[in-house]
């Protein structure tokens, strides 16, 4: 396969492009539009089996419409709430409200039982918008048109959870703009720093566009089978741009070393798709089977990310073997051009033999001591990772928006003129055939007497069988007393079945469904990676270690991120919670410990071509040390900038995603492969490569190069 491909690559290389561009057009115009058919609520945090879910479908089925406002508008009362011009404005705007499709129905401080929408220091009246059931896009279409006929308004400001919604969805798209801003001018700067030439520079930055491209139209094609967040489009972007040119630096530095080695294309191209090939192969299935891990949590949010995962790797490297073949192919020579006299200077630096490289000389120094080195590094990690033991955890809140958004300020606004509104506030709802108006209403006071309880209404009838009363709690949203109410609501015998719903109830059952499905996921998780190291090393053993090695990784990870969000505070907005999102942090380990696996593969699979030719341990390690060092350090480093632009977002939970998995990637490029692997390898010895008899027969000698292959010419 890799014999005809290259062939075909390398003699119609011309007509090939011209084939991926006429695909690469069609994935575009498919693609173009996916972030607008995805879903952009809130919803898609919750599990849509949980208690909390059944109540919000209850309440819908039975009105028409959600079961809490999804607009607040905050509107100033310079006069005071109660003076005839500020009552004639408020009337006036409810009554327009009122005749767009999307409400249901809008609420104002003048309705009965409805005084808690006046301010309680006279300067604003509320006015809250429930909506009508709808699918997203009429839905988010109608929130917009709401959001800009309010914005028009002098002295009005919206809030609410659909005006948080939105505000996300445009500030990802923001983000989005602003990446690509800064992250393609610095990746194409330290490419040229990588590859000392403008030409070769270029490749991966075509290659990773193309990708993007690509992944984009799948995942609009995967969401017309299964809904998606529109969350996933950073996690694409991240993944696909950082992937695609990682392999491009992988495959163009192996093509390069073997056109000099050979002088021939076919031949170089060969041999580049035999070997790099072959691990971007296999470090692409690696990464996607990490991320596929997730499709297990019922949680749309999580598993979108795991549908955008499992994509967006195979795509990456299907682009790169793909694409790079033929344009090499076009070059030839050429791929070296352009190269200024500064970066040529020291790419003729690099020629020397491999026993002065750096990293070998490094990975010499290890190798000689190597046990004191295994445990000073792990020391180190597990020093990073010991503040994990004390996570704090928490949801998506108006509070984690930064407060220069006009959103954050009328929620902050909000929170001042009606306390009411902003804390804890849940909704429960009974089915109840054969119950009396008189245990409903015991029921209710039942529910009064609970602690941290401030007000429940009275029972209201939204159908022949199905009763709603509304919670008000002394708790803030999302808080350790707020979940301790739900608890304790739940605990109430109910003459029904009961449900209850809100923001809290809903991330009490987001995190039952995580722990729930968790075990399962890293089960996944582990027994994937454990068998496609097993096919690829033909060793039992050093998948073993490199889980070992992943989950040090994965604890300082971790343990920084609570460092930096939860102790130092660094990237949370003044009055937001000091805990990490709960989903995020399950997206991030595992998208980390699919990217530590990525770069492990390409270490390993070089060290194993020096062994199967039957070098000495020792050497075979070093050599390997040396030709992937600078690659892993550089393909870390352009990675580390693809997902480091996102860590500027207005959003923390993005923020957390960028860091996290920024983070991971440099201590895995760095700790781990400089100083664990030489390290662990040496003190195994020839145990590494021990595996059964009928494996080892498995092995294609075909698939590694020459032992002189692996020096140098000076």
């Amino acid at each position: 396969m890799w014999k005809r491909w290259s062939e075909l690559a390398s003699r119609r290389a011309a007509a090939v492009l011209a084939v991926l561009a006429v695909a690469l057009i069609g994935l575009a115009i498919l693609g173009a539009t996916t972030n607008s058919e995805l879903s952009n609520g809130l919803r898609s945090l919750e599990d849509p089996g949980s208690s909390s879910a059944e109540a919000r479908r209850v309440v819908e089925e039975a009105t028409a419409a959600g079961p809490e406002p999804e607009l607040l508008a905050l509107i100033s009362t310079p006069d005071g709430t109660e003076s005839p011009q500020a009552r004639a404005r408020v009337d006036a705007l409810a009554q327009r409200l009122s005749q767009a499709p999307i409400v249901s129905s809008v609420l104002t401080p003048a309705d009965p039982g409805r005084e808690y929408l006046r301010g309680v220091d006279g300067r604003f009246a509320i006015v809250a918008i429930t909506l009508r059931t709808a699918p997203d896009h009429e839905r988010r279409a109608g929130i917009e048109q709401l959001q800009r006929e309010l914005g028009g308004e002098e002295g009005v400001r919206v809030s609410g959870l659909g005006a948080l919604e939105q505000t996300m969805t445009s500030q990802l798209e923001d983000d989005l703009r602003t990446a690509e801003f800064v992250a393609f001018p610095l990746l194409f700067l330290a490419s040229l720093w990588v590859f000392r030439s403008v030409v070769a520079a270029t490749l991966p930055l075509v290659v990773g566009g193309a990708g993007l491209l690509a992944t984009l139209a799948l995942v609009r094609a995967a969401n017309s089978v299964v809904s998606l967040s529109s969350f996933v489009t950073n996690l694409v972007i991240m993944l696909t741009l950082g992937l695609a040119i990682d392999y491009s630096l992988f495959f163009v530095n192996r093509y390069r070393e073997e056109l000099r080695r050979h002088g021939d294309i076919p031949a170089a191209l060969r041999t580049t798709l035999r070997t790099t090939g072959r691990t971007m192969l296999f470090s692409a299935l690696l990464v996607s089977a990490a991320m596929g891990s997730l499709l297990v949590f019922p949680v749309q949010f999580v598993y979108s990310m795991g549908v955008a995962g499992l994509i967006a790797p195979l795509v990456a490297v299907i682009a790169a073997l793909l694409i790079l073949p033929p344009l090499l192919g076009l070059l030839g020579e050429r791929v070296n051009a352009l190269t200024p006299r500064w970066l040529k200077r020291s790419a003729e630096r690099e020629t020397k033999v491999v026993e002065t490289g750096f990293w070998y000389r490094l990975a010499e120094f290890v190798m000689r001591r190597p046990a004191k080195v295994a445990i000073a590094a792990s020391l180190v990690l597990l020093l990073l990772g010991a503040p994990a033991a004390i996570l704090k955890i928490t949801g998506f809140a108006p509070e984690q928006l930064p407060t220069s958004m006009t959103m954050r300020q009328a929620h902050d606004d909000l929170t001042q003129a009606a306390p009411s509104l902003t804390s804890a506030r849940f909704y429960v709802v009974v089915t109840a055939p054969s119950a009396t108006r008189a245990q409903l209403d015991a029921y209710a006071a039942q529910l009064a007497t609970t602690r941290d309880v401030a007000a429940v209404s009275p029972p209201q009838q939204l159908a022949a069988h199905t009763w709603r009363m509304d919670v008000t709690s002394t708790a803030d949203d999302l808080t350790t007393e707020a979940q301790r109410v739900v608890a304790d609501i739940r605990s109430v015998p109910a003459p029904g079945q009961a449900h209850v719903g809100g923001l809290t109830p809903a991330f009490v059952d987001e995190l039952a469904s995580l722990r729930q499905w968790l075990p399962y996921s890293l089960l996944i998780l582990v027994a994937a990676m454990l068998l496609l190291l097993l096919g690829f090393t033909r060793s039992v053993l050093l998948p073993l270690k490199t889980l070992l090695m992943n989950l040090l990784t994965l604890a300082s990870s971790v343990g920084i991120l609570v460092i930096v969000f939860q102790w130092l505070g660094i990237g949370q907005p003044p009055g937001a919670l000091s805990a990490l999102e709960v989903s995020t942090l399950i997206i991030t380990v595992t998208t980390a410990f699919g990217l530590a696996t990525d770069y492990g593969v390409f270490v390993l699979g070089r060290i194993a071509e020096g062994h199967d030719t039957g070098q000495p341990d020792r050497r075979a390690i070093a050599v390997g040390m040396e030709r992937t060092g600078r690659l892993v350090s550089s393909a870390a480093l352009l990675f580390a900038i693809a997902v480091g632009a996102f860590a500027s977002s207005q959003l923390v939970f993005v923020k957390e995603l960028s860091i996290g998995l920024l983070v991971a990637v440099l201590i895995d490029a760095t700790l781990v492969r400089a100083f664990l692997v030489p390290a662990l390898m040496r003190l195994l010895g020839s145990a590494n490569w021990w595996a059964p008899h009928w494996l080892r027969r498995r092995s294609n000698p075909e698939l590694v190069s020459t032992p002189e292959d692996l020096v140098r010419k000076p």
